[in-house]
């Protein structure tokens, strides 16, 4: 026996109970009127609130409060857990002290919370309409309820740190699969430093309330909403750090995840010729089309592409598969990371038979696979086009191109400027690896197009500033 109250019935504390020499009874943690031995027995008048009238709770002052064990099998395991204080209380009820809690704070099992982070909580279980796994279920009542909602940290009663990541149990992962929508009392969160709801299965909008937020969103160690169905758009701040969705942005959303991506960066170049788009008197001269593809979104998953076209019959590139229209050209990439750039170099030639003077127009734009499909729109895992718009240049057969390699800053000059841009490179060591970013530019800066920036093309670039 543990955790009881033992008293002569109805005779009241003040008569002890005597057993016959027959019987034996091993006691724990009780109190016990007249004495008993045994681990944590007291014999001390418990203090019930009203014996005349049936009410065996506990006075405030009762000496059973806190002085019971939730070890009953004395295994050095908590076998009680649904107490309160430090504690099991010896006898059948449980004192519940009364605790005054400050305005806009709630008592829940004797501790002070702010009604507005409780609430945030609820709506999160309301909204995963029961599919939440039951190993959070910590009292064993049925009920996910709003303190035992993944792993929590607060501090004076405001929430600081939520941990709704996988709970992993002997190598076994627990999803714990808390879904529907973000709710967008989000914001009510103010104190929250940490924010964690890695692999479940939310869906729907991230409203945009979630950037009021005083959390590093870029920082993984104290942000991440990876691996679930949240669709976009995204929230520009945490549009770049959404990771990966189990949903791939398609299916259930109406916009897929690639919608920001864009052509940043078109112009033309020549290498080896005379810096001229005359095909006719210059054959050696080989022209290539330099594209930036930025991912201004989330990470992108559903195969990027550009598309570069010519409106004019007598272009070609060479490079185009067979299953591209005469005067396009396509390239794709499996995925693209947010914030990330892809840089594409697209050689083309002209036709020595269009007259000088002829204006050739080439239209770059980003693509998504299938986006041009026709049929498209009713398929709900094929998404429309980027929303970014479509950049053309304009080059007029017999006249400049308007780059020219040694051109590195792209400020249509070549001058001591694109020196100092050439040096910092070589110091940066871009000549082995660069950031795609800069990709262009580093282009424009090998000037013997010998794949290497060194000291050479530094002594080609000054001799062509000196002589032009």
């Amino acid at each position: 026996m543990n955790n009881d109250i033992i008293i002569n019935y109805p005779n009241g504390w003040g008569n002890s109970i005597t057993l016959d020499e027959y019987s034996t009874l091993q006691i724990s943690y009780s109190n016990i009127e007249g004495g008993y031995e045994g681990i944590g027995n007291i014999d001390i008048n418990p203090l019930f609130n009203d014996t005349e009238n049936d009410d065996y709770s506990l006075q405030s002052e009762s000496p059973c409060i806190d002085t019971g064990t939730s070890d009953l099998d004395g295994d050095g395991m908590d076998d009680i857990i649904d107490f309160y204080g430090l504690s099991p209380d010896m006898g059948a009820y449980e004192y519940e002290f009364e605790y005054d809690c400050n305005e806009g704070f709630i008592n829940i099992n004797q501790g002070c919370y702010y009604q507005q982070d409780i609430d945030v909580l609820t709506d999160l279980i309301d909204n995963s309409n029961g599919s939440i796994n039951m190993i959070l279920d910590e009292n064993g009542d049925g009920v996910i309820e709003p303190l035992e909602l993944c792993d929590q940290e607060w501090i004076d009663g405001r929430l600081t740190s939520i941990d709704c990541s996988p709970i992993i149990i002997d190598g076994n992962y627990n999803w714990l699969d808390i879904s529907g929508e973000f709710p967008s009392t989000i914001s009510n969160w103010s104190e929250i430093q940490f924010l964690s709801f890695y692999h479940n299965d939310l869906s729907g909008i991230i409203p945009n309330t979630i950037c009021s937020l005083n959390i590093d969103f870029s920082d993984p160690n104290t942000f991440s909403l990876y691996g679930n169905n949240l669709c976009p758009p995204y929230p520009e701040c945490v549009e770049d750090y959404m990771g990966s969705q189990s949903n791939w942005g398609a299916g259930s959303c109406d916009i897929g995840n690639c919608y920001d991506i864009g052509v940043t960066a078109f112009t033309a170049v020549e290498e080896n010729g005379d810096n001229l788009l005359n095909t006719y008197d210059d054959a050696i001269g080989i022209a290539h089309l330099l594209v930036n593809l930025h991912n201004d979104g989330p990470d992108c998953s559903t195969y990027p592409g550009l598309m570069i076209t010519a409106e004019l019959v007598g272009i070609d590139f060479p490079d185009a598969t067979s299953f591209e229209p005469d005067g396009s050209y396509t390239n794709w990439w499996y995925a693209m990371f947010a914030d990330d750039t892809y840089f594409s170099e697209i050689t083309f030639e002209v036709s020595p038979f269009i007259p000088i003077g002829t204006e050739i127009t080439f239209t770059a734009r980003a693509i998504i696979m299938g986006c041009l499909d026709e049929g498209c729109s009713e398929d709900p895992y094929c998404h429309d086009c980027p929303l970014t718009d479509p950049i053309s240049i304009s080059l007029t057969i017999g006249d400049v191109f308007p780059s020219q390699l040694g051109d590195a800053n792209m400020d249509s000059y070549i001058n001591i400027l694109d020196v100092v841009l050439l040096v910092s490179f070589i110091l940066n060591d871009f000549s082995t690896y660069y950031p795609e970013d800069s990709a262009m530019q580093i282009y424009l800066s090998n000037i013997n197009q010998d794949s290497s920036i060194d000291v050479l093309d530094i002594v080609m670039l000054v001799d062509f500033i000196l002589n032009p």
